[in-house]
C-alpha cells in the first residue's frame, strides 16, 4: 500500500472513529451509542485497509473513555475472554500437529493407497479426502502451503502444464475444501468465536460434540459437490495420468518417529476432553468424571495438552517449544482482531447504547413472523457475503450481533448461531475471502481469473447443501 493511499484510508477510518458521534442520534439509541457505532465501523474499516491488528487496541482505547469501561472491565472483555485464549491454544497445538510431521504421513498415507492407482478419479477422492481428514484438526495456512507444495510435485512428474485443467482442478480442490473444512468443529478458531458470542449472550452452550455431529454431513455433501464440480465443470484432462505412481511418494517420510506417536496421542486427549461432555450428554451416561472436565471450559483441556507437549521431550527436545511455537505457529494479528472485536460487540449491544433497540425496531418489521428456516437462510447467506467480502472472524462476529437482535428466542438463536458460524468459512472467492483464497490467487499452477466463477458456484452450493441437510439435522440434534 502507497502512503497515499494509507494515510487515505487511516483518516476515513479515525473520522469515523471521532466524528460518527456528533451525528444526531436516531432515537431510540442515544449519543454513547452512535459515538460506539463510530469506533466500530471505524474499526472495521481500519482492519479491512490498513492493518490487522492494531486498530484492535485503538478500539480498546476508545471504549475506555466510554462510561461503558473502565481499563479494568475494558481488559477482562478483550484480552481477558475465553475467545481469543482458546483461539491460541488452539494454533499451539495445531503447529505442534504439523510440526511433528504426523499431518504429512497422513497425507501421503492417503494418497498411496492401491486403490489410489487404480484411476485418476480414485486418486484424487484419496488425495482430497486426506484434506477432509486433517482439515478438522490443522490450521489451514499450513494445510496449503503443503498442499500447494504436493500438487507441483504430482504436477510435474506427470507434465501437466501450469493453468492446465489437471492442476486447476487440484489447487481449487485443495484451497476450497481446505477454506471449508474450517467450519468442521468448534474448536477451530472462526466456528469458536460465534459459538463464543452465543454462549456470552444467552448463558448456554453449544457443545463441540453437537456441532461437529451437525456439521459433519453437510461437510461431506461439499466434499462430494466439489468432485461432481471436477468432473462436469472443470472436466480436467487425465490422459497423462497412468504415468503417475503415487508409491513413490512414500519415500519422503520413513518411519515413524516418537515425536508424532506422542504429539498424536496428546492431540486425541485434547479431542477428547472436548467431545466427551457433549458425546456423554446425547447418549444420557452420567459420569462425575466428565461432568467435572466438561465445567472446566473449553480451554482447560487445550492447556492441559500444551502443557504435555512442552514437559514430554524425545531426544532431549521438547514436543512443542512454546517460545518458538509463539513465534512460529501463531499468526498473532487474528488474536488482537479477536481482541478488539469481542470487546466491540459487548460495547455495541449494551443497553445503554440504544443500538439494539434501534436496530430491532428498524429491521423487525422486516423479519416479524419470519420462519426459522428463513432466520436459518438469512443467517447463512448474510454471513457468506461478509465473510467473501473481508474478514472471517469480523463477518462471524458481526452476522450474529446482527443477527441475534433480532431473535428473542434462544433456541431459535441457537439453530441460526450454526449457519452463522459453518458460512464464516464459506469464503473462496476474492483475495480478500480467506488468507488461503489470497494465496490460491498467487499460486502459478491456477488462471487466477476462474477462481471467482468456481469460487461463487462453491459458495452458492454449500448454502443450497446448508438448508437442505443442515436445516434439518439443526431441528434433530438440537430442537
Amino acid at each position: 500500500m502507497n502512503n497515499r493511499k494509507y494515510y487515505v484510508n487511516l483518516t476515513i477510518g479515525l473520522a469515523f472513529m471521532f466524528l460518527f458521534r456528533f451525528i444526531p442520534a436516531p432515537a431510540p439509541m442515544t449519543a454513547l451509542g452512535m459515538q460506539v457505532v463510530g469506533i466500530f465501523i471505524g474499526t472495521i474499516y481500519l482492519i479491512a485497509t490498513v492493518h490487522p491488528a492494531f486498530p484492535a487496541f485503538l478500539a480498546i482505547t476508545l471504549l475506555i473513555t466510554t462510561p461503558l469501561y473502565n481499563f479494568k472491565q475494558a481488559l477482562s472483555a478483550s484480552f481477558g475472554h475465553w475467545v481469543p485464549t482458546f483461539v491460541l491454544s488452539i494454533l499451539l497445538l495445531s503447529y505442534a500437529l504439523v510440526k511433528s510431521g504426523l499431518a504429512k504421513r497422513i497425507t501421503i498415507w492417503f494418497m498411496t493407497r492401491k486403490a489410489a492407482q487404480k484411476s485418476p478419479w480414485a486418486f484424487m477422492a484419496l488425495f482430497f479426502s486426506s484434506i477432509f481428514v486433517l482439515g478438522f484438526f490443522v490450521d489451514v495456512f499450513a494445510l496449503i502451503a503443503f498442499y500447494f507444495t504436493a500438487i507441483e510435485l504430482i504436477c510435474s512428474e506427470l507434465g501437466y502444464e501450469k493453468k492446465s485443467g489437471f492442476a486447476t482442478a487440484l489447487v481449487l480442490g485443495v484451497a476450497f475444501l481446505v477454506v471449508t473444512m474450517g467450519a468442521s468443529t468448534g474448536f477451530q478458531p472462526h466456528v469458536a468465536i460465534v459459538l463464543g458470542l452465543y454462549s456470552n449472550m444467552t448463558g448456554n452452550t453449544i457443545g463441540m460434540f453437537e456441532y461437529s455431529a451437525w456439521s459433519f454431513i453437510p461437510l461431506v455433501l461439499i466434499f462430494g459437490f466439489y468432485l461432481l464440480m471436477v468432473k462436469f465443470i472443470i472436466k480436467p484432462d487425465f490422459s497423462k495420468f497412468k504415468k503417475f505412481d503415487p508409491t513413490t511418494l512414500s519415500g519422503q517420510i520413513g518411519d515413524i518417529t516418537k515425536q508424532e506417536i506422542y504429539t498424536g496421542i496428546i492431540y486425541l486427549l485434547v479431542v477428547l476432553g472436548w467431545f466427551l461432555p457433549g458425546l456423554a450428554k446425547m447418549l444420557g451416561i452420567q459420569s462425575n468424571i466428565i461432568s467435572t472436565i466438561g465445567s472446566y471450559s473449553l480451554v482447560w483441556p487445550a492447556f492441559v495438552g500444551i502443557i504435555l507437549l512442552s514437559i514430554i521431550r524425545v531426544e532431549g527436545k521438547p514436543l512443542m517449544d512454546l517460545k518458538i511455537a509463539a513465534k512460529e505457529g501463531v499468526p498473532w494479528h487474528i488474536i488482537f482482531l479477536i481482541v478488539g472485536n469481542m470487546i466491540l460487540a459487548s460495547a455495541l449491544t449494551n443497553p445503554e447504547t440504544g443500538f439494539t433497540a434501534w436496530f430491532t425496531q428498524t429491521l423487525e418489521p422486516l423479519t416479524n413472523g419470519a420462519s426459522t428456516f428463513t432466520l436459518f437462510l438469512i443467517g447463512a447467506v448474510f454471513t457468506a457475503i461478509l465473510t467473501n467480502l473481508g474478514s472471517n472472524s469480523v463477518a462471524g462476529i458481526v452476522a450474529f450481533q446482527l443477527v441475534a437482535l433480532l431473535i428473542k428466542d434462544p433456541q431459535v438463536l441457537m439453530l441460526v448461531a450454526l449457519p452463522v458460524a459453518f458460512s464464516t468459512r464459506l469464503a473462496t472467492m476474492l483475495p480478500s475471502s480467506f488468507v488461503g483464497i489470497g494465496m490460491t490467487y498467487g499460486n502459478d499452477w491456477i488462471d487466477s481469473k476462474k477462481i471467482l466463477p468456481y469460487g461463487f458456484i462453491f459458495v452458492v452450493a454449500g448454502i443450497a447443501i446448508l438448508m437442505a441437510v443442515g436445516y434439518p439435522l439443526a431441528n434433530i440434534i438440537f430442537g
